[in-house]
């Protein structure tokens, strides 16, 4: 099984900018709590390994996560960094908190989600370059033991979930991710683009 969470609340969040450059803002005290809170919730698993993308907040969130978590059950796990699961690129919007830029961004990502390859922003990346760093990361963490947990970011999470399991693009652009919560997978020994949905949110 494999359980992606979107990392706490940031500083960008509050503001609705667009940050998608890594190392990007670090969390609020709020998102502290919902990382901490979520290491809770997640104790009722036996997890194999704590994993995140390179962003900040996700190494954050891991951290915080990892240390309820270990106070919750006893077991202490190590966070991984891993390359390429990062959220996905906004290119020269990057950094902007107007609503023109929101609702490129948006309108942007579903076409990531329907597979349209040139929906992308200036700049910026689409669903394939994303699914060419990260599906195989996603794959790798499949094929371990246990349940594994990775830590990444919003869109990425419903783009790569997407693709891996193939539910519909309007089911994952409608269903909203909020900071702190999972998508939980189970590969089941599958060919990516075959994964089932566990839960989602």
């Amino acid at each position: 099984m494999l359980i992606l969470v979107r990392h706490g609340q940031t500083h960008s969040n509050v503001a609705k900018i667009i940050d998608t450059r890594p190392p990007g803002a670090e969390l609020t005290e709020l998102g502290r709590t919902q990382a901490s809170d979520l290491g809770l919730e997640l104790a009722q698993y036996d997890l194999s390994s704590i994993n995140c993308s390179v962003a900040l907040r996700a190494q954050q969130t891991a951290l915080l996560l990892a240390a309820s978590y270990h106070g919750a059950t006893g077991k202490q796990i190590p966070v991984d960094i891993q390359m390429g699961v990062h959220e996905i690129y906004a290119g020269q919007l990057d950094g902007r908190d107007d609503r023109e830029t929101a609702d490129s961004y948006t309108k942007a990502f579903k076409g990531w989600l329907e597979g349209d390859i040139g929906s992308r922003l200036p700049g910026g990346e689409n669903h394939v370059d994303v699914l060419q760093r990260a599906q195989p990361v996603l794959e790798t963490l499949a094929a371990r033991d246990g349940i594994n947990l990775l830590v990444s970011h919003g869109a990425a999470i419903r783009t790569m979930a997407r693709w891996a399991t193939g539910v519909p693009a309007e089911f994952a652009f409608e269903n909203y991710l909020p900071n702190g919560r999972t998508v939980i997978l189970d590969p089941g020994g599958r060919p990516f683009g075959e994964w089932n949905v566990v839960s989602w949110g």
